[in-house]
């Protein structure tokens, strides 16, 4: 039977968005709880984005959950899983339309110094991320990426890392296995959503800085497998702006004007598919970790 406690907003913030989600449902709370943890704020300002979940049939033979947003939205989903996980989005989405820089890549680190992996959807960069991961760097996310380009820092967006299943042949099952023991791991139908950090302590909330940027099934263009090829900045620039939000948001010219210093001192690479123990050694190099062949 579904349990009810009424407790205080979970509260959360990416840069300057506050967030808010406010449930009765203990498993809604306790998961939301865990989920938000690695952004958690005490701050009790008014949220940038709020949003209610409500048990409407928690324990009947069609369970069901209502996910209400300040935005107007109103989402119906079938577990507190899916409630949680559809704030988790949501939330993402307002950062996405907000002021922000955002970037389309997953965002990895070594001692504070981040490659950001840039791509269109399915070009492999979760898969890529993850297996830099299991070799010894810190995942700190898999698709989502807040920039600040006149610092040349990148800090990722409030959401766990969602691995599709398909990644399992490349990864292995004992991969899949480990990253399924945390907390807030979620097995959906075509997916995996777990906090890197569960498994190997590590602060996801922060900003690294920027040592290289690597695309990964560049449109256009035919990479030599798994080895780096640099890019000019002017033409890295313009390779960027269509993985960010500023395309959509702003005019070309005024795209370009606030990635410039981005692209100006973080060098670029293409990066071709190839042996996925490859392609990581390859941006490993880029970053001082192992010397190329």
């Amino acid at each position: 039977m579904t349990q009810a406690f009424a407790g205080p907003p979970i509260r959360w913030a990416a840069g300057p968005l506050r967030f808010e989600l406010t449930a009765d449902d203990h498993a809604v709370r306790t998961l939301a709880a865990t989920v938000f943890r690695p952004w958690a704020s005490q701050e009790e300002s008014e949220p940038s984005r709020a949003w209610r979940v409500e048990c409407l049939n928690g324990h009947g033979a069609d369970p069901s959950w209502r996910v209400r947003s300040s935005a107007g939205a109103d989402l119906r989903v079938p577990s507190a899983a899916r409630a949680v996980s559809a704030v988790e989005y949501g939330a993402v989405a307002a950062i996405v339309e907000s002021p922000v820089v955002i970037a389309h890549g997953a965002l990895v680190a070594w001692d504070g110094r981040g490659v950001l992996l840039a791509g269109r959807g399915e070009a492999g960069k979760s898969t890529l991320a993850c297996a830099l991961w299991a070799r010894g760097a810190a995942l700190l996310g898999d698709d989502v990426a807040m920039v600040e380009p006149a610092a040349a820092e990148a800090r990722p967006a409030p959401r766990r890392v969602s691995l599709r299943t398909t990644s399992r042949a490349l990864l292995g099952d004992d991969f899949f296995t480990r990253v399924m023991r945390g907390p807030s791991s979620v097995a959906l139908a075509d997916s995996h959503l777990f906090h890197p950090d569960e498994i190997e302590p590590c602060p996801r909330s922060m900003a690294v800085r920027l040592v290289a940027i690597v695309f990964l099934s560049r449109r256009g263009v035919v990479a030599e497998p798994a080895r780096p090829e640099p890019i000019a900045p002017a033409h890295a620039l313009l390779a960027l702006v269509p993985y960010t939000n500023q395309r959509s948001r702003r005019t070309l010219g005024d795209a370009i004007r606030i990635l410039a210093p981005l692209a100006d001192r973080v060098p670029a690479f293409d990066l071709g598919r190839g042996p996925l123990p490859w392609m990581a050694e390859a941006v490993e190099a880029l970053v001082g970790c192992r010397a190329l062949a």
